[in-house]
């Protein structure tokens, strides 16, 4: 049998289709708005200085078609909604593809075979090629989801793991008089931290591989030259993180300067969250792809199966399988802790353990960077057009809430020294905690709703901001920025905005310094972060090539 190439190429065509036939509104429903001002149903408020809005009641608009969408409500084919489509989320799928995962959604071999019958072949070529096209744009949108809605955690386990490989390279820099055998431990725990030790620990094999039992002037130069390989293999951060960035700011900043760009760009400094935990797992050391250390271990000591249900396979044809991202800094504190540098209780352990402190910066590094795009975009989505908490403003305050409890289950997890899935299994917690007590129950099992009440809550606020800003919706000024006090109302008193415009210049020049300044303080934020996660990891790499160049017997 001979088996299909992959699906990668197929899932950017599909997306691409995808989004050619949807239509975007062009501005405010002028129809509408003529139609309320001709028969005097519109009321006037002045909710700033400088800024008047229109309304209608709920039940009028509902009830005239016009308003709806199903008349000359202004909708139409504009290129530039299709730009904001492909300038967002194909960057978000190829962002997506750099983040590790274990599992995705998959057709089942038997479709991606060919065998001796041509009629069985061309009956699967035309099944497999709308099925793996619908299976793939699933799995894209399931992990750039599960992405947005685990931002938190993973933002946390990349700086724990970042923190971890500056203290283990920085040690070893300045203790080179250490035993080469403990040197070159250290180094396969940070090339090889992330990959998943249960329930088949490769660790021994990968240790038999790699290292040597005898160390020889021979056997440690074939060593250090696998290790520089392994380093080598790994994927440049400028190809995987720097040309995909370019392509999500230059769409962003062209529809920053677009008439009326509030949502697209609130929208799009939403999406840098995924941009810049995309960029944190970027700088790590331990490559995502585990095929060239596969290699390196010379056989195929598979024991666990290659699928999980039906349509579920791993993504890594390999013995080896890299942790998910909100384990990866757990999996490598573990992977540390079994070292004999470590297990000799000495200055190792000093410069590389993680104290109070230490988890405390490492929390609000992570909150900061998921908090900060979140709070730019809150900001333009509050004070643009006008002050006013809305339903924009409401579903970024949610996510931002959800991210902060998530980042802080990171945090005691990881503290307990356990990986984040244990939260969904509380009382596993137990035995790590200090107290076993009922009170100490009751609040696991409270932090475990609490938990998968914050999941669901980023994962709605996801989707909804997502399915909203790529679908018609009934308007910007309709949905996005109604008052969250007028959904007490009953319909007859609850108010839609129609139209609105500034009175005075001054407000106007207010407005188009907000549009144009958060929107560039979120530019500026992302080439930054982007610039550091290059300089760091690129310091890094030279800097561990140095200490293996340098281990002799």
């Amino acid at each position: 049998m001979i088996r299909l190439p992959s699906r990668n190429i197929l899932t950017i065509w599909v997306l691409l289709s995808l989004l050619t036939p949807i239509r975007g509104q062009n501005g405010l429903n002028t129809t509408c708005w003529q139609l309320a001002s001709a028969e005097n149903v519109t009321q006037i408020s002045y909710p700033v200085n400088g800024y008047v809005v229109y309304y209608i009641t709920w039940s009028w608009f509902v009830h005239t078609p016009v308003c709806l969408g199903n008349g000359p409500s202004g909708l139409r084919m504009t290129g530039d909604f299709i730009l904001v489509l492909t300038a967002f989320a194909l960057p978000a799928v190829i962002f997506s593809t750099v983040i590790p995962r274990r599992w995705r959604l998959d057709m089942p071999q038997r479709f991606l075979t060919v065998g001796r019958s041509r009629v069985g072949n061309i009956s699967k070529l035309f099944l497999s090629i709308p099925a793996i096209c619908v299976v793939a744009t699933v799995d894209m949108i399931g992990w750039i989801t599960c992405i947005m809605t685990f931002a938190g955690p993973m933002a946390f386990s990349g700086v724990l793991e970042m923190l971890l490989d500056f203290r283990v390279v920085s040690f070893l820099e300045r203790n080179r008089e250490s035993p080469a055998k403990e040197r070159l431990e250290a180094i396969v725990a940070l090339l090889c931290g992330n990959y998943d030790q249960d329930p088949d620990d490769p660790t021994a094999r990968i240790h038999s591989s790699l290292i040597p039992f005898q160390l020889t002037k021979a056997s440690l130069e074939s060593t250090k030259s696998r290790l520089v390989t392994i380093l080598n293999s790994q994927v440049s951060f400028g190809t995987t993180i720097g040309l995909p960035a370019v392509f999500f700011l230059g769409g962003f900043w062209y529809n920053a300067g677009q008439t009326n760009p509030r949502g697209a760009v609130s929208y799009g400094i939403f999406l840098m969250v995924l941009v810049i935990v995309t960029i944190i797992s970027g700088t790590l050391l331990a490559g995502n792809s585990p095929h060239t250390v596969s290699v390196l271990l010379g056989n195929r000591h598979v024991k666990r199966t290659h699928g999980r249900g039906i349509l579920l396979s791993d993504v890594y044809d390999s013995e080896l399988h890299p942790v998910a991202m909100w384990d990866r800094g757990f999996s490598k504190y573990q992977w540390l802790k079994n070292t004999m540098m470590w297990q000799q209780q000495g200055a190792f352990q000093d410069a590389v353990r993680v104290d109070v402190g230490s988890w405390a910066a490492i929390t609000a590094a992570a909150w900061l960077l998921v908090a900060t795009p979140c709070l730019l975009s809150l900001t333009l989505s509050y004070l643009v057009p006008w002050p006013w908490f809305g339903s924009s403003s409401l579903v970024l305050t949610t996510y931002l809430a959800s991210q902060t409890w998530l980042i802080l289950v990171a945090l005691v997890v990881a503290y307990l020294d356990a990986p984040l899935c244990t939260i969904w299994r509380p009382f596993d917690l137990l035995p790590k905690a200090a107290s076993q007590s009922l009170l100490s129950r009751s609040l696991l099992v409270i932090s475990t709703f609490l938990t998968g009440g914050a999941t669901f809550l980023a994962a709605f606020g996801t989707v909804f901001a997502s399915g909203y800003h790529l679908s018609d919706g009934y308007g910007e000024e309709l949905i996005w920025t109604v008052p969250v006090s007028s959904w007490v109302k009953p319909p007859s008193k609850r108010l839609v905005v129609v139209y609105s415009e500034t009175t005075t210049q001054t407000y106007a020049d207010y407005l188009a310094n907000m549009t144009q300044y958060l929107p560039l303080g979120a530019v500026i934020l992302t080439c930054v972060i982007c610039f550091l996660g290059w300089w760091y990891h690129e310091a890094l790499r030279i800097a561990l090539k140095d200490v293996v160049e340098n281990i002799e017997e």
